[in-house]
Order: C-alpha cells, then structure tokens, then sequence
C-alpha cells in the first residue's frame, strides 16, 4: 500500500492509501507527507502555518485510519503503536495548536 496525492496550486488537497496510482493525476507521496503539504513537483514539505485547525484534524484522522487495523481484537498492537495514536489524538491539546504542532513519528 502506498499513499497517493492530489496537488491543486503546489499543495495537497487530498490523501488516499491505495495499491496503484488512481490516474495519472495522483502523486506518489514520500513519507508522512499530508493534506496542506507543499509540492515543488518533486519533494513534499510540511506547511504548518496554512493549514486549518480542520485540515490538521483530518490529517490526523487520517494517520490514525491508517493505523487502525492493529486495534483490531486478532492484532497484538505494540506499546509504541499505542504510544504514535495516542500522540495522534493528543495533537490538538499541543501548546500553539494549530499553529504549532509536533507531529508524532510513526513507528516501524
């Protein structure tokens, strides 16, 4: 699975974690990459001060989506899996949120 872009102005509009590219307007994302990250047509950087307090929560949404199956009851989830989604839900209660925000880096 990989995680595919929509680019509108050089930044992400949208996200979605598919097996292929969904048509030719879709961008393979690098990383962690996200809605209101900046594209130069070849790199994705983190644009913290444009996006909306809404955009950071659907983000986060979305990294947490991601995630999810290792809540699942048959699923062993790992004491830093559990740590990263914690860190995920806790975003908002960040001092300087939404301006401000330390992302939580996922683990392996």
């Amino acid at each position: 699975m990989a995680i595919y872009a929509i680019i509108e102005d050089g930044v992400v509009i949208n996200t979605v974690v598919a097996e292929n590219k969904l048509d030719e307007s879709w961008v393979l994302c690098s990383g962690e990459a996200g809605i209101g990250w900046n594209y130069d047509g070849t790199n994705f950087t983190e644009n913290v001060t444009n996006q909306t307090e809404e955009q950071i929560r659907m983000e986060r949404d979305r990294l947490l989506e991601e995630t999810d199956f290792y809540a699942l009851p048959d699923v062993t989830m790992s004491a830093e899996m559990t740590t990263y989604r914690q860190a995920l839900r806790d975003l908002p209660a960040q001092e300087g949120f939404p301006d401000t925000i330390t992302w939580p880096t996922k683990p392996e």
